[in-house]
């Protein structure tokens, strides 16, 4: 049980969450219950873009080659076996809601009315870890192929986005994201 928590505390995306959730809750100064309903808000948010993923399975693209086959492996309890081969293959899974530009301006709205009106921590928590997972995920594959991340974030928008567009788009989202926690603080 140790090492598979220890194998987990490894992946850079965990260590990531972890230290934005850390930080925050240092820089705000605030060691009381709402630390924890923070951190558990900021790991749901995290995991619902996860679920993204899920529902594209199961409901948007049920007719895909993945998705009967991350659906047999289910029905057979082989939950291992489909994680890994949808973690693997998670490059056919195209047109996500969350892995676009229309929700993501939707995400921007919420994630500051959230932060500005409500008290609790859980919420702020959540929109901030489901925006943290975007950026962390467009980033790690702008890094790899962009023309890629540019065809799944601007699938809702029919025109062809340029490098240089989809450069400026990942550096304002990640300045509003700066913003947002900059309010949070």
């Amino acid at each position: 049980m140790m090492r598979k928590v220890l194998k987990i505390l490894k992946d850079p995306q965990v260590l990531i969450l972890l230290a934005y959730l850390i930080v925050v809750a240092i820089l705000r100064w605030q060691l009381n219950w709402g630390v924890l309903f923070w951190f558990v808000g900021g790991v749901f948010g995290w995991v619902m873009v996860v679920l993204d993923r899920v529902v594209w399975i199961y409901w948007t693209r049920p007719q895909t080659q993945l998705s009967v086959q991350v659906r047999y492996l289910v029905s057979s309890r082989k939950f291992k076996e489909a994680w890994q081969t949808l973690w693997q293959r998670k490059s056919e899974q195209t047109e996500l809601t969350f892995r676009s530009v229309l929700f993501q301006a939707a995400w921007v709205v919420l994630a500051f009315f959230t932060i500005t009106s409500t008290p609790s921590m859980f919420g702020k928590g959540l929109v901030m870890g489901l925006g943290g997972h975007l950026l962390y995920d467009e980033w790690k594959d702008y890094l790899v192929s962009p023309p890629q991340v540019a065809s799944w974030l601007f699938w809702q928008i029919k025109r062809t986005i340029s490098l240089e567009e989809l450069k400026i788009y990942l550096v304002a989202m990640s300045a509003i994201f700066v913003f947002l926690t900059w309010i949070l603080i």
